[in-house]
C-alpha cells in the first residue's frame, strides 16, 4: 500500500482502550490503517470477521460511534457533524494517516461526508450497504420503522430487523450470532438510538449526499437481497463515484459481513490491492 497510508506508533497501543473523548475504539495488527464504521444500534463487535482477517497485514480500528456501544451517549441531538469529529479524533489521537474506511449502513454515511469533507485524508472508501435517494415507497417503510421504535423504544425493531438483515437458512443455522446482534440492539440507549435513527431516515442531506465529489479509489458493496437498501441505492451511489467498483453478493441480505465474512473480506481486498498499487 501506499507509504501515506500508515498507522504512526499505533502497534504499541493494540488492543482496546477509551479515548480522550470517550470513544471506545480496539486496534489491532500494524502497518497501513482500515478504519471499520459499524451500523445504527450496533457496535465495532460486528467486524470481528473483518478484523480477525486483516489485522495479520494491517492495522485495524473498530470503534463504537457516540452514543452506542461502550461510547459516551451525550444527551444531544446526533448529527453527521457529530460522527465526522469523532472519526477525527479518531485519527488525530491514534496518528493514523490516510487510512481505508469501511462504512456499513449508518456508518457507510459518515464514510462518505467524510470523503466528501476531508479527500485529502483518505487513501480509500469501501461503503457496504449504504443508501441514496429512496424512493417514496422506501422512504414510507423507514419513516414508519422510525415511529415505531420512538414509540416503543429499540427493542420493538430487533425481530423485525434480524428477518431483514440475515437470511433464512442463517437465521436457523447460527442462532448464537442472531442473539449476540439481538443484545446489542435491545442494549440501546432510547435518545441515541432515535436520535441516529432520524439520521437514518432523512432525505437530501448534501453532505452525505454529494457523492460524486468522491474523489479516492472507492468500492459500493451489498447484498442482491438487502430490503432496507437495494441494491439499486448502491448502484446509483456507484454511478456518481467516478472510477468505483460495484459489487453485489448473490443470496446476502444487509448483514453479509457477518452471514459471510469470507466473501465479504475477499471483496475488501480488492480495494486494498488497489490502494497498494495507486
Amino acid at each position: 500500500m501506499s507509504s501515506a497510508n500508515v498507522a504512526k506508533g499505533v502497534a504499541a497501543a493494540n488492543g482496546a482502550m477509551e479515548l480522550s473523548d470517550g470513544t471506545f475504539v480496539r486496534v489491532e495488527g500494524a502497518g497501513p490503517a482500515a478504519i471499520f464504521l459499524h451500523g445504527i444500534g450496533l457496535d465495532h463487535s460486528i467486524f470481528a470477521g473483518q478484523v480477525s482477517a486483516f489485522r495479520h497485514s494491517m492495522t485495524t480500528v473498530a470503534y463504537d460511534i457516540v452514543g452506542h456501544g461502550r461510547s459516551r451517549k451525550p444527551q444531544v441531538e446526533h448529527s453527521i457533524s457529530l460522527y465526522l469529529d469523532q472519526l477525527c479524533l479518531v485519527m488525530d489521537e491514534l496518528s493514523l494517516d490516510r487510512p481505508i474506511l469501511v462504512g456499513f449502513s449508518l456508518g457507510s454515511l459518515i464514510a462518505r461526508a467524510f470523503a466528501i469533507r476531508y479527500p485529502e485524508r483518505l487513501a480509500g472508501l469501501a461503503l457496504m450497504n449504504t443508501w441514496f435517494q429512496r424512493t417514496p415507497k422506501e422512504t414510507r417503510k423507514v419513516l414508519s420503522r422510525l415511529s415505531q421504535a420512538a414509540t416503543a423504544g429499540p427493542a420493538v425493531s430487533v425481530a423485525p430487523a434480524l428477518e431483514r438483515w440475515f437470511s433464512e437458512a442463517y437465521r436457523v443455522s447460527s442462532p448464537e450470532s442472531l442473539k449476540n446482534i439481538a443484545d446489542i440492539l435491545k442494549a440501546n440507549d432510547h435518545h441515541s438510538f432515535i436520535s441516529a435513527y432520524a439520521i437514518v431516515a432523512a432525505q437530501g442531506t448534501p453532505e452525505v449526499d454529494e457523492v460524486d465529489r468522491i474523489t479516492c479509489p472507492t468500492i459500493v458493496i451489498t447484498g442482491q437481497e438487502d430490503r432496507g437498501n437495494s441494491p439499486g441505492m448502491s448502484m446509483r451511489v456507484s454511478e456518481n463515484i467516478e472510477g468505483s467498483d460495484l459489487v453485489i453478493l448473490p443470496g446476502l441480505r444487509h448483514m453479509a459481513l457477518v452471514e459471510d465474512a469470507a466473501v465479504v473480506n475477499a471483496t475488501l481486498a480488492r480495494l486494498f490491492r488497489r490502494v497498494a498499487v495507486g
